[in-house]
């Protein structure tokens, strides 16, 4: 039962059509990262500086930029934090978070942190759920916020998902770009501490 549900693309009663990939909503992201996005820069700036005076002998100088450095990098880290959180607000609408969770927006790191907490509240849950990150044509750097290499964050959920748990990459109905991963999400047994296959759901546990 549960192969045949990971092999199917979901109906649109359980997956409906993604739009928050569109350039709008990411220029609408972008927006909401605009503070972490000058701190960001803020903090380049001071690691220039330190590095300079470094290499010109100006050591006192240098240990005042590093710290500006460290104290902007915290700021930005706390703005980046805030929008993860807002942007994931704006595309999951909490009805639906039983059924699918939507990543557009987010670093590969909060991405990971979304799907574990998500994951939390399933308890002993065990069904086929999706996650989205789209085909990879916006992914972000989580240092600078700019574009990067395409399909990042879908191949970073994809090797942290293989990992964990059955999955497939799929689409939403009438779509064919993929960036969608239908998980089974499993609490894992294993019959003793050298078996690598889950009694309940059959993962295989990889290897390193």
């Amino acid at each position: 039962m549960w192969r045949k549900k990971l092999l199917t693309p979901p109906s649109p009663e359980t997956l409906p059509r993604i739009t928050s990939g569109n350039e709008r909503n990411e220029r609408r992201y972008t927006s909401l990262r605009s503070h972490a996005i000058k701190w960001g820069k803020k903090m380049n700036e001071e690691t220039e500086r330190a590095s300079k005076a470094k290499q010109e002998g100006r050591l006192e100088d240098a240990e005042s930029h590093e710290k500006r450095a460290y104290e902007y990098s915290g700021r930005m880290r706390r703005e980046n934090a805030k929008a993860s959180q807002a942007i994931f607000n704006e595309c999951n609408n909490p009805k639906n978070r039983n059924r699918f969770i939507d990543l557009h927006g987010q670093h590969i790191a909060e991405a990971k942190q979304h799907i574990k907490r998500w994951f939390d509240d399933f308890q002993t849950q065990r069904d086929v759920v999706y996650i989205v990150t789209g085909a990879g044509r916006h992914s972000r750097n989580k240092n600078n916020n700019t574009t990067t290499k395409k399909g990042q964050l879908k191949e970073a959920i994809q090797d942290y998902l293989k990992r964990l748990y059955q999955y497939n990459e799929t689409n939403v109905y009438g779509d064919d770009m993929g960036g969608v991963f239908a998980v089974l999400f499993c609490i894992h047994e294993y019959p003793s501490k050298h078996s690598r296959k889950c009694h309940k759901c059959e993962y295989v546990k990889q290897t390193e």
